[in-house]
């Protein structure tokens, strides 16, 4: 997955993803007090997420075999949700740090 703003860019590299979700960041407000892209952009979610949502019904079984983790990578517009076996491994393409 790529992640840029205007002064950087990133691959975020997901080994073994169950599932993946893409919300309009206006759905997501519960999470805004703590996810927000003053401190970061992927943010693990512990508990309280479409993880949690999911392990609540009876046939979710890649939660009950797998227990996957889950990352909320946000966006100024769109959000993704990704259920996954380990944290991504991350790249930078590109940044601002520029030769003087």
């Amino acid at each position: 997955m790529a992640v840029k703003s205007k002064s950087w860019s990133i691959k975020a590299h997901f080994n073994a993803i169950y599932g993946f979700r893409v919300l309009d960041e206006g759905d997501l407000g519960e999470f805004w007090s703590e996810c927000n892209l003053k401190t970061g952009w992927c943010f693990e979610v512990i508990d309280g997420g479409w993880n949690a949502l999911e392990n609540t019904r009876e046939h979710f079984i890649t939660g009950k075999l797998y227990q996957p983790r889950e990352y909320l990578i946000i966006g100024l517009n769109e959000c993704v949700s990704v259920l996954a076996f380990e944290q991504p491994k991350v790249v930078e393409t590109s940044s601002s740090n520029k030769p003087l």
